[in-house]
Protein backbone atom coordinates (compact mmCIF):
# COMPACT_ATOMS: atom_id res chain seq x y z
CA UNK A 1 0.00 0.00 0.00
CA UNK A 2 1.41 3.41 -0.66
CA UNK A 3 1.25 6.22 1.71
CA UNK A 4 0.44 9.71 0.77
CA UNK A 5 3.27 12.52 1.60
CA UNK A 6 0.68 14.27 4.32
CA UNK A 7 0.36 11.19 5.67
CA UNK A 8 3.90 10.06 5.61
CA UNK A 9 4.64 13.55 7.02
CA UNK A 10 3.14 12.70 10.31
CA UNK A 11 5.47 9.44 11.17
CA UNK A 12 7.67 11.28 13.61
CA UNK A 13 4.65 12.59 15.39
CA UNK A 14 2.95 8.82 15.25
CA UNK A 15 6.10 7.40 16.30
CA UNK A 16 6.41 9.13 19.41
CA UNK A 17 3.30 8.56 20.42
CA UNK A 18 3.12 4.77 19.64
CA UNK A 19 6.72 4.59 22.18
CA UNK A 20 5.23 6.90 24.34
CA UNK A 21 2.36 4.20 24.80
CA UNK A 22 4.66 1.62 24.84
CA UNK A 23 6.50 2.75 28.05
CA UNK A 24 3.09 2.44 29.95
CA UNK A 25 1.46 -1.06 29.00
CA UNK A 26 -1.54 -1.41 31.58
CA UNK A 27 -3.91 -4.25 32.14
CA UNK A 28 -7.39 -4.43 31.36
CA UNK A 29 -9.73 -1.87 33.32
CA UNK A 30 -6.28 -0.27 34.48
CA UNK A 31 -5.07 1.71 32.16
CA UNK A 32 -4.97 5.48 33.80
CA UNK A 33 -2.02 6.35 32.30
CA UNK A 34 -2.54 5.35 29.02
CA UNK A 35 -6.13 6.76 29.22
CA UNK A 36 -4.96 10.12 30.18
CA UNK A 37 -1.58 10.11 27.30
CA UNK A 38 -4.61 9.78 24.82
CA UNK A 39 -7.28 12.21 26.31
CA UNK A 40 -4.10 15.21 26.34
CA UNK A 41 -2.87 14.12 22.88
CA UNK A 42 -7.23 14.71 22.08
CA UNK A 43 -6.88 17.79 23.56
CA UNK A 44 -4.00 19.04 21.81
CA UNK A 45 -5.59 18.49 18.37
CA UNK A 46 -8.43 20.17 19.80
CA UNK A 47 -10.81 17.13 19.75
CA UNK A 48 -13.83 16.82 22.29
CA UNK A 49 -14.12 13.19 24.06
CA UNK A 50 -16.36 11.25 26.45
CA UNK A 51 -15.03 9.16 28.47
CA UNK A 52 -16.48 5.78 29.38
CA UNK A 53 -14.23 4.23 31.85
CA UNK A 54 -10.59 3.94 30.87
CA UNK A 55 -12.36 3.97 27.41
CA UNK A 56 -12.65 7.11 25.05
CA UNK A 57 -15.51 8.22 22.32
CA UNK A 58 -14.66 11.21 19.94
CA UNK A 59 -17.56 12.44 17.18
CA UNK A 60 -16.21 14.31 14.15
CA UNK A 61 -19.33 15.79 12.55
CA UNK A 62 -18.81 15.09 8.33
CA UNK A 63 -19.91 18.16 6.13
CA UNK A 64 -22.32 16.30 4.41
CA UNK A 65 -23.08 13.45 6.11
CA UNK A 66 -25.13 9.87 4.76
CA UNK A 67 -23.63 8.23 7.45
CA UNK A 68 -21.36 7.27 10.52
CA UNK A 69 -18.24 5.48 10.28
CA UNK A 70 -17.10 4.05 13.54
CA UNK A 71 -13.23 2.99 14.02
CA UNK A 72 -11.93 1.03 17.37
CA UNK A 73 -8.70 0.47 19.06
CA UNK A 74 -7.46 -1.57 22.01
CA UNK A 75 -5.48 -0.03 24.65
CA UNK A 76 -4.92 -2.57 27.22
CA UNK A 77 -1.34 -4.91 27.59
CA UNK A 78 -0.82 -8.47 29.57
CA UNK A 79 1.04 -8.91 32.39
CA UNK A 80 4.08 -10.11 30.41
CA UNK A 81 7.59 -8.85 31.31
CA UNK A 82 9.04 -7.46 28.60
CA UNK A 83 12.61 -9.26 27.66
CA UNK A 84 13.10 -7.18 24.20
CA UNK A 85 15.74 -3.96 25.40
CA UNK A 86 14.82 -0.51 23.27
CA UNK A 87 14.95 2.82 24.37
CA UNK A 88 11.31 2.82 24.75
CA UNK A 89 10.90 -0.39 26.78
CA UNK A 90 8.50 -1.06 29.27
CA UNK A 91 8.96 1.08 32.73
CA UNK A 92 5.74 -1.13 34.43
CA UNK A 93 8.28 -3.91 35.56
CA UNK A 94 6.16 -7.31 34.73
CA UNK A 95 3.73 -5.61 31.84
CA UNK A 96 4.13 -5.23 28.30
CA UNK A 97 2.00 -4.33 24.86
CA UNK A 98 2.90 -8.11 23.83
CA UNK A 99 -0.20 -7.75 21.26
CA UNK A 100 0.48 -4.32 19.46
CA UNK A 101 -2.40 -2.52 21.18
CA UNK A 102 -0.10 0.49 21.33
CA UNK A 103 0.39 0.21 17.75
CA UNK A 104 -3.66 0.31 17.25
CA UNK A 105 -4.22 3.49 20.15
CA UNK A 106 -1.15 5.30 18.24
CA UNK A 107 -3.18 4.81 14.52
CA UNK A 108 -6.47 5.66 15.93
CA UNK A 109 -4.64 9.09 17.39
CA UNK A 110 -3.00 9.17 13.39
CA UNK A 111 -5.89 9.13 11.95
CA UNK A 112 -7.46 11.74 14.37
CA UNK A 113 -5.21 14.26 13.57
CA UNK A 114 -5.77 13.54 9.97
CA UNK A 115 -8.82 13.98 10.31
CA UNK A 116 -8.33 17.33 12.12
CA UNK A 117 -6.56 18.61 9.36
CA UNK A 118 -9.20 17.11 6.21
CA UNK A 119 -12.63 17.15 7.34
CA UNK A 120 -14.51 14.08 6.50
CA UNK A 121 -18.10 14.01 4.43
CA UNK A 122 -19.47 11.26 6.49
CA UNK A 123 -19.54 11.14 10.39
CA UNK A 124 -17.02 9.37 12.24
CA UNK A 125 -16.86 8.39 15.69
CA UNK A 126 -13.77 6.92 16.94
CA UNK A 127 -13.55 4.48 19.98
CA UNK A 128 -10.48 3.63 22.30
CA UNK A 129 -11.62 0.58 23.88
CA UNK A 130 -10.12 -0.72 26.97
CA UNK A 131 -10.12 -4.45 28.24
CA UNK A 132 -9.85 -6.01 25.06
CA UNK A 133 -7.52 -9.24 27.02
CA UNK A 134 -10.74 -10.65 28.66
CA UNK A 135 -11.92 -7.98 30.72
CA UNK A 136 -15.01 -7.25 28.89
CA UNK A 137 -13.94 -3.82 27.40
CA UNK A 138 -15.73 -4.44 23.88
CA UNK A 139 -19.03 -4.69 25.60
CA UNK A 140 -18.77 -2.60 27.83
CA UNK A 141 -18.52 -0.04 25.22
CA UNK A 142 -21.13 -0.97 22.53
CA UNK A 143 -23.62 -1.06 26.08
CA UNK A 144 -22.45 2.07 27.00
CA UNK A 145 -24.96 3.68 24.72
CA UNK A 146 -22.90 6.61 23.97
CA UNK A 147 -22.41 6.09 20.37
CA UNK A 148 -23.78 4.47 17.27
CA UNK A 149 -22.63 3.71 14.17
CA UNK A 150 -23.69 2.12 10.39
CA UNK A 151 -20.59 -0.30 10.68
CA UNK A 152 -17.11 -0.48 12.62
CA UNK A 153 -13.96 -0.99 11.55
CA UNK A 154 -10.46 -1.93 13.58
CA UNK A 155 -7.33 -3.38 12.61
CA UNK A 156 -4.72 -5.93 14.21
CA UNK A 157 -1.19 -5.43 13.28
CA UNK A 158 0.65 -9.09 12.32
CA UNK A 159 4.01 -9.36 12.99
CA UNK A 160 3.86 -12.64 10.64
CA UNK A 161 2.81 -10.49 7.39
CA UNK A 162 5.18 -8.10 5.31
CA UNK A 163 4.48 -4.22 6.24
CA UNK A 164 2.59 -2.58 3.44
CA UNK A 165 -0.06 -5.86 3.04
CA UNK A 166 -3.51 -6.60 4.93
CA UNK A 167 -5.70 -9.27 4.76
CA UNK A 168 -9.75 -9.72 5.92
CA UNK A 169 -11.79 -12.70 6.21
CA UNK A 170 -15.12 -12.76 5.39
CA UNK A 171 -17.49 -14.89 6.99
CA UNK A 172 -16.76 -15.87 10.54
CA UNK A 173 -12.90 -14.76 11.01
CA UNK A 174 -11.87 -15.49 14.40
CA UNK A 175 -13.16 -17.43 17.03
CA UNK A 176 -15.36 -16.89 20.49
CA UNK A 177 -13.54 -17.00 23.45
CA UNK A 178 -14.39 -17.95 27.15
CA UNK A 179 -11.97 -18.83 30.21
CA UNK A 180 -12.58 -20.81 33.09
CA UNK A 181 -11.34 -22.08 35.98
CA UNK A 182 -11.48 -25.47 37.36
CA UNK A 183 -11.05 -26.26 41.21
CA UNK A 184 -10.54 -29.88 42.35
CA UNK A 185 -10.93 -30.64 45.81
CA UNK A 186 -9.46 -33.83 47.47
CA UNK A 187 -8.47 -34.79 51.24
CA UNK A 188 -5.40 -33.39 52.75
CA UNK A 189 -3.77 -36.61 54.25
CA UNK A 190 -0.10 -38.26 54.77
CA UNK A 191 1.25 -40.04 51.70
CA UNK A 192 1.27 -43.68 53.39
CA UNK A 193 -2.63 -43.02 52.67
CA UNK A 194 -2.84 -42.55 49.17
CA UNK A 195 -4.64 -44.63 47.80
CA UNK A 196 -5.70 -42.91 44.54
CA UNK A 197 -8.80 -41.38 45.88
CA UNK A 198 -10.14 -37.70 47.32
CA UNK A 199 -6.29 -36.37 45.55
CA UNK A 200 -6.97 -33.22 44.24
CA UNK A 201 -3.48 -33.36 42.10
CA UNK A 202 -4.12 -36.88 40.86
CA UNK A 203 -7.51 -35.40 40.01
CA UNK A 204 -6.05 -32.08 37.82
CA UNK A 205 -3.37 -34.30 36.17
CA UNK A 206 -6.06 -36.20 35.06
CA UNK A 207 -8.27 -33.82 33.51
CA UNK A 208 -5.36 -32.48 32.20
CA UNK A 209 -4.83 -35.50 29.93
CA UNK A 210 -8.53 -35.98 29.29
CA UNK A 211 -9.41 -32.69 28.13
CA UNK A 212 -6.94 -32.99 25.32
CA UNK A 213 -10.06 -35.00 23.61
CA UNK A 214 -11.79 -32.07 23.88
CA UNK A 215 -9.74 -30.04 20.68
CA UNK A 216 -10.73 -31.03 17.18
CA UNK A 217 -10.34 -29.03 13.82
CA UNK A 218 -12.77 -26.45 14.44
CA UNK A 219 -12.56 -25.69 18.55
CA UNK A 220 -9.45 -25.34 21.26
CA UNK A 221 -9.76 -26.02 24.56
CA UNK A 222 -6.09 -25.08 26.50
CA UNK A 223 -4.99 -25.24 30.29
CA UNK A 224 -2.50 -22.30 30.51
CA UNK A 225 -1.62 -22.77 34.44
CA UNK A 226 -1.88 -25.91 36.61
CA UNK A 227 -0.80 -25.51 40.81
CA UNK A 228 -1.69 -27.32 43.82
CA UNK A 229 -0.17 -28.94 46.53
CA UNK A 230 1.62 -28.58 49.94
CA UNK A 231 4.38 -30.96 49.92
CA UNK A 232 6.16 -33.84 48.60
CA UNK A 233 5.17 -36.47 51.56
CA UNK A 234 1.50 -34.49 51.29
CA UNK A 235 -1.61 -35.55 49.48
CA UNK A 236 -3.46 -32.82 48.25
CA UNK A 237 -6.39 -31.59 49.23
CA UNK A 238 -6.21 -28.57 46.88
CA UNK A 239 -5.57 -27.89 42.77
CA UNK A 240 -6.65 -25.39 40.31
CA UNK A 241 -5.95 -24.46 36.45
CA UNK A 242 -7.12 -21.93 33.91
CA UNK A 243 -7.94 -22.56 30.87
CA UNK A 244 -9.45 -20.77 27.58
CA UNK A 245 -11.98 -22.18 25.24
CA UNK A 246 -12.51 -21.28 21.49
CA UNK A 247 -14.82 -21.93 18.83
CA UNK A 248 -16.20 -21.15 15.47
CA UNK A 249 -19.56 -21.96 15.36
CA UNK A 250 -21.90 -22.05 18.30
CA UNK A 251 -22.81 -25.69 17.65
CA UNK A 252 -19.46 -26.60 18.63
CA UNK A 253 -19.39 -24.61 21.94
CA UNK A 254 -22.91 -25.91 23.15
CA UNK A 255 -20.85 -29.57 22.55
CA UNK A 256 -17.25 -28.47 23.98
CA UNK A 257 -18.85 -27.30 26.88
CA UNK A 258 -21.25 -30.63 27.25
CA UNK A 259 -17.99 -32.72 27.21
CA UNK A 260 -15.90 -30.77 29.67
CA UNK A 261 -18.75 -30.46 32.55
CA UNK A 262 -19.02 -34.55 31.35
CA UNK A 263 -15.17 -34.80 32.20
CA UNK A 264 -15.37 -33.16 35.68
CA UNK A 265 -18.34 -35.92 36.14
CA UNK A 266 -16.06 -38.77 35.12
CA UNK A 267 -13.47 -37.83 37.72
CA UNK A 268 -15.72 -37.49 40.63
CA UNK A 269 -17.07 -40.85 39.53
CA UNK A 270 -13.63 -42.38 40.02
CA UNK A 271 -13.54 -40.58 43.65
CA UNK A 272 -10.74 -38.77 42.38
CA UNK A 273 -12.15 -35.62 44.31
CA UNK A 274 -15.06 -32.58 43.45
CA UNK A 275 -14.46 -30.86 40.38
CA UNK A 276 -15.59 -27.67 40.39
CA UNK A 277 -15.64 -25.55 36.87
CA UNK A 278 -16.08 -21.28 36.78
CA UNK A 279 -17.14 -20.05 33.63
CA UNK A 280 -15.35 -16.22 33.14
CA UNK A 281 -18.49 -13.84 32.66
CA UNK A 282 -16.62 -11.85 30.23
CA UNK A 283 -16.24 -13.63 26.79
CA UNK A 284 -15.90 -12.94 23.35
CA UNK A 285 -18.58 -13.63 20.30
CA UNK A 286 -17.20 -15.10 17.30
CA UNK A 287 -15.96 -12.72 14.88
CA UNK A 288 -18.34 -12.26 10.95
CA UNK A 289 -17.02 -10.25 9.44
CA UNK A 290 -19.12 -8.23 7.02
CA UNK A 291 -19.38 -9.64 3.45
CA UNK A 292 -20.06 -6.64 1.73
CA UNK A 293 -17.38 -4.37 3.65
CA UNK A 294 -14.76 -7.37 3.08
CA UNK A 295 -15.21 -6.82 -0.62
CA UNK A 296 -14.56 -3.37 -0.56
CA UNK A 297 -11.38 -3.87 1.55
CA UNK A 298 -10.31 -5.96 -1.25
CA UNK A 299 -10.33 -3.48 -3.76
CA UNK A 300 -7.79 -1.29 -1.60
CA UNK A 301 -4.13 -1.70 -3.03
CA UNK A 302 -1.99 -3.92 -0.26
CA UNK A 303 -4.71 -6.44 -0.06
CA UNK A 304 -3.57 -9.80 0.20
CA UNK A 305 -6.15 -13.17 0.05
CA UNK A 306 -6.50 -14.63 3.93
CA UNK A 307 -4.10 -17.93 5.04
CA UNK A 308 -6.47 -21.13 4.57
CA UNK A 309 -5.38 -21.95 8.21
CA UNK A 310 -8.29 -20.50 10.46
CA UNK A 311 -6.74 -18.27 13.76
CA UNK A 312 -7.82 -19.29 16.94
CA UNK A 313 -7.42 -15.74 18.18
CA UNK A 314 -10.14 -14.25 19.49
CA UNK A 315 -10.88 -10.25 20.00
CA UNK A 316 -14.42 -8.70 21.18
CA UNK A 317 -14.43 -6.14 18.49
CA UNK A 318 -16.87 -9.06 18.09
CA UNK A 319 -19.46 -6.93 20.20
CA UNK A 320 -18.68 -3.75 17.81
CA UNK A 321 -19.17 -6.05 14.69
CA UNK A 322 -22.29 -8.02 16.09
CA UNK A 323 -24.00 -4.39 16.78
CA UNK A 324 -22.92 -2.60 13.91
CA UNK A 325 -21.76 -4.63 11.48
CA UNK A 326 -18.15 -4.19 9.93
CA UNK A 327 -14.56 -5.69 9.61
CA UNK A 328 -11.39 -6.41 11.55
CA UNK A 329 -8.70 -5.76 9.50
CA UNK A 330 -5.33 -7.72 10.34
CA UNK A 331 -2.18 -5.36 9.62
CA UNK A 332 0.86 -6.26 8.12
CA UNK A 333 3.78 -5.57 10.66
CA UNK A 334 6.63 -8.05 9.92
CA UNK A 335 10.44 -6.71 11.47
CA UNK A 336 12.29 -5.17 9.18
CA UNK A 337 15.48 -7.77 10.54
CA UNK A 338 15.77 -9.93 13.27
CA UNK A 339 13.70 -12.96 14.30
CA UNK A 340 9.99 -12.33 14.10
CA UNK A 341 7.74 -13.61 17.41
CA UNK A 342 4.24 -14.01 17.88
CA UNK A 343 2.15 -11.75 19.45
CA UNK A 344 1.53 -12.74 23.45
CA UNK A 345 5.22 -13.49 23.90
CA UNK A 346 7.61 -11.76 25.64
CA UNK A 347 10.11 -10.60 22.82
CA UNK A 348 7.34 -9.50 20.75
CA UNK A 349 7.92 -6.32 17.95
CA UNK A 350 5.87 -4.83 15.34
CA UNK A 351 7.30 -2.69 12.68
CA UNK A 352 6.57 0.55 13.21
CA UNK A 353 6.31 1.31 9.41
CA UNK A 354 3.13 -0.05 9.79
CA UNK A 355 1.60 2.80 12.07
CA UNK A 356 1.35 4.83 8.88
CA UNK A 357 -0.27 2.37 7.03
CA UNK A 358 -2.79 2.01 9.32
CA UNK A 359 -3.79 5.62 9.07
CA UNK A 360 -3.98 5.38 5.35
CA UNK A 361 -6.24 2.03 5.58
CA UNK A 362 -8.42 4.20 7.95
CA UNK A 363 -8.84 7.13 5.44
CA UNK A 364 -9.45 4.88 2.79
CA UNK A 365 -11.82 2.88 3.80
CA UNK A 366 -13.45 6.23 5.31
CA UNK A 367 -13.99 7.67 2.02
CA UNK A 368 -14.86 3.98 -0.02
CA UNK A 369 -17.30 3.07 2.60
Amino acid sequence: MKVSKEISAMAGWLLSVRRELHKIPEVANQEFKTSAFIKSRLGDLGLEYVAVQTGIVVKIKGSAPTKTIGFRADIDALAIEEMRESDYQSKHKGFMHACGHDMHAAILLGFAKYLCENPPRQNIVLVWQPAEEGGGGGKMMVESGLFGADMFFAVHVNPMLEVGKFTCRSGVSQPGTKRIEIKFKGEGRHAQLRDGTKDALLAGAEFLLLSEKLNTADRLFHVGTFSGGDGANIVSENASARATMRWFDDKDYKEMRAELFGLAKTIEQKNRGKVEIIESPNFCLPIHNTESYVEIIRGIKGYVPPSKHRVFAGDDFSFFIDKFSGAIISLGAQPKTGKTYPVHSNMFHANEDALLVGVELFVELSKRV
